[in-house]
C-alpha cells in the first residue's frame, strides 16, 4: 500500500516538471538507524524532493513498531513511540492511568517505564498501521465505569468463517 504524491508545481521554485524517484528515508531512534524507501518526485529545476506525508507518517509508525519488536524499553524509545502515534505525555498518562509527570520521568530516563507499556503501545501502533483502532478503544473502555447490562450479550465465535462462507454464496 504505497502512497503517491502528484505535484502541480514545486513549492520551492514554482517549477512544473518533475521526475519520479525512489527516496530513501532514514530515522535514528533509540540509538538505532532505520531506513525505508518511498516513491517521490523531484523538481527538475531545483532538485527538491517531495514524498507523501502519509508515507512519512507510516515510516515513523513502522520504526516505532520495529523498536517494540526489538525489545526497546528506554525512555527515548517510549518518547519516539508516543510521538509516532501523535500523542502527548498527557494522552499517555490518561491511557495508562498515571500522572503526566510519570511519563516525563520515564521518557527522561529518571524512572524505567513498565515493559507492559511498550507491548500495549506496540498493539496501538500496529492497529494504526492497519487502519484499526481496537486496542485504543479497549483502553478508553477501561476508563469508563463498567455498566451492568440487563440483556444477554451475544458473542460471535465463528465470525470469520461465516463471513467467508457468506461471500462464497452466489
Amino acid at each position: 500500500m504505497r502512497s503517491t504524491i502528484k505535484m502541480d508545481h514545486c513549492l520551492r521554485c514554482g517549477g512544473r516538471r518533475f521526475e519520479r524517484i525512489i527516496k530513501a528515508l532514514q530515522q535514528v531512534a533509540d540509538e538505532r538507524r532505520f531506513e525505508a524507501e518511498v516513491p517521490a518526485q523531484r523538481c527538475r529545476r531545483c532538485q527538491t524532493e517531495f514524498f507523501s506525508p502519509t508515507d512519512g507518517d507510516r515510516f515513523q509508525l513502522a520504526v516505532a513498531l520495529r523498536l517494540a519488536d526489538l525489545g526497546a524499553s528506554s525512555g527515548a524509545a517510549l518518547g519516539f513511540m508516543r510521538k509516532a502515534l501523535g500523542l502527548d505525555a498527557a494522552d499517555i498518562a490518561e491511557l495508562f492511568d498515571v500522572e503526566p509527570v510519570a511519563v516525563e520521568r520515564w521518557e527522561g530516563g529518571g524512572l524505567p517505564a513498565p515493559r507492559c507499556m511498550f507491548i500495549a503501545l506496540a498493539a496501538v501502533i500496529q492497529d494504526k498501521l492497519l487502519g484499526r483502532h481496537g486496542t485504543l478503544d479497549r483502553f478508553r473502555a477501561q476508563q469508563r465505569p463498567a455498566r451492568r447490562l440487563r440483556a444477554a450479550i451475544h458473542v460471535e465465535l465463528f465470525e470469520a468463517p461465516r463471513r467467508a462462507a457468506a461471500e462464497k454464496r452466489p
